[in-house]
């Protein structure tokens, strides 16, 4: 039998559902199809991520994949399924549209035929599959945000188990029973919680404890880093995190809220200086971000054909932008914010606000004891109860996520009165402010390309800052000059 004159790529990739065919499996099966259809093997396509638009990473291998399309490097595509493509419709819709074109078959072993994209019977019955394959992947986001939702609420344990925690499963059916602390690992976060509350160096500590043979939560040395993240971490005071708001635990803290409160306060101290002065020379490089790509802004002196300062994507350059107008925008924002004495703005915390919305959590979690007694002696209905609830949980993970907040220290200067600081301390003051609403600032193309001429203001409309407060979005625009204001 003489060898076909099509050209075939396959493409493999891994699935996470049970009984789901692996890559290997699959590129064997692909092989052994075009070796049958005596089809030329042009190149073997593999990844192992998700196709869905869930994914926030590329899928290399189908990225290459698209270019070789592009050129017409092979005739004929090969795949397990159709899902294995793209599990987004709309790039599903693209390659059926690209290989129609460039009149590119499609073969789906699973269906055990070969498609011709320019045949309208089969243009329908591939963008059928496509539809399909979107609609699973959203019930199934679905499905699993509605579980994680409902096990944050719950205050049910996920994820990995944390450091100094250890959980106990029915020997039967393996359902989880309860998350209680392991002696020897909670002894040692509770040392940590203390010795960072008594305003011991992070680096000191993390040396102790490899000086003692005590191992990490990795089995490794300790670093500054994670000494860190186990005393800024919830858990340890019975709190679960779920979409940046807090939930009660279904276990037990390892410290006190006001030992916690007290360690969050020290270790976000904005005067707490962790490099060496003049090791960071521009307000904002590596703080801002290029609104293209998303990579970092880095800032320069000068260039050949700049000869003033400016900010620049640090990936591609996609995005370039005079540093003198940058920095003198965001301090303006800043300034703004502060002076208006906005309370989710403002930089710098406030003890007296943060025992009250501790207060007002507490009076909060009364409340729910008191109606769940009420429910178990008559006097409500389970549907007044869930009414009950539905109200008073979110504003308890409102106030303590608003305590924690307040809980952070006031700023080295104060932004009102002038940014004669050095620039250490002011890149503190702005990190002070974005973490105060999860925020970030971005730098788009001008509209009208090339460099600014002397004189010429820049285009603030090019410059996003924004960020997320209780759930809710959060937009800062201000015109060169003017008080900020926010639009949520």
């Amino acid at each position: 039998m003489p060898i076909s004159a099509e050209i075939a790529a396959i493409y493999a990739r891994n699935s996470k559902l049970r009984g789901a065919r692996s890559v290997s499996e699959q590129k064997d099966i692909a092989t052994g199809v075009c070796r049958e259809n005596r089809w030329r093997v042009h190149g073997v396509y593999e990844d192992k991520r998700s196709a869905s638009r869930f994914e926030a990473r590329d899928r290399k291998d189908w990225l290459r994949l698209l270019a070789d399309l592009e050129r017409q490097a092979f005739t004929v595509l090969v795949l397990w399924e159709t899902s294995r493509g793209d599990r987004k419709l709309t790039g599903w819709a693209t390659l059926l549209d690209q290989c129609r074109d460039r009149r590119i078959k499609i073969h789906v072993i699973n269906h055990h035929r070969t498609y011709e994209p320019w045949v309208s019977r089969d243009w329908r019955t591939l963008a059928e599959d496509g539809v399909d394959s979107h609609y699973e992947s959203e019930k199934l986001s679905e499905r699993v945000l509605r579980d994680s939702l409902i096990a944050a609420g719950n205050g049910r344990p996920w994820g990995t188990v944390p450091y100094g925690y250890q959980r106990i499963y029915d020997p039967h059916t393996r359902q989880l029973i309860a998350q209680v602390e392991l002696p020897e690992e909670a002894e040692i976060v509770r040392e940590i919680m203390r010795r960072v509350g008594a305003r011991e160096a992070v680096q000191v500590v993390a040396d102790d404890l490899n000086a003692r043979g005590i191992l990490s939560p990795n089995g490794g040395a300790w670093r500054r880093s994670t000494v860190r993240v186990i005393a800024l971490n919830p858990v340890y005071i019975g709190k679960r995190v779920h979409k940046r708001n807090l939930h009660d635990g279904q276990w037990d803290g390892l410290v006190t809220e006001r030992e916690f409160r007290k360690v969050v306060a020290h270790l976000t101290d904005p005067a707490r200086l962790t490099t060496r002065p003049g090791s960071q020379k521009y307000l904002l490089s590596y703080l801002a971000l290029c609104g293209v790509c998303g990579s970092d802004l880095s800032g320069r002196d000068h260039a050949a054909s700049r000869p003033l300062p400016f900010y620049k994507c640090s990936a591609s350059s996609c995005v370039v932008c005079p540093m003198d107008a940058l920095d003198t925008y965001i301090r303006d924002v800043i300034t703004g914010l502060h002076a208006a004495g906005d309370g989710v703005f403002a930089v710098g915390g406030d003890e007296l606000a943060a025992q009250a919305a501790v207060d007002e959590a507490e009076r909060h979690k009364e409340s729910i004891k008191r109606h769940i007694l009420m429910s178990g002696r008559g006097d409500i209905t389970e549907t007044e109860l869930g009414i009950v609830l539905a109200d008073l949980r979110p504003r308890i993970a409102e106030a303590e996520v608003r305590a924690l907040r307040l809980s952070a220290p006031a700023p080295p200067f104060n932004p009102a009165t002038g940014w004669d600081a050095p620039v250490p301390m002011q890149k503190l003051v702005v990190r002070g402010f974005l973490g105060r609403f999860d925020g970030k600032i971005q730098v788009f193309r001008a509209d009208r390309p090339g460099r600014r001429r002397a004189g010429e203001a820049m285009d603030y409309s090019r410059v996003l800052i924004s960020g997320e407060r209780n759930g809710e979005p959060v937009i800062i625009r201000a015109a060169p000059g003017d008080r900020a204001r926010y639009l949520q």
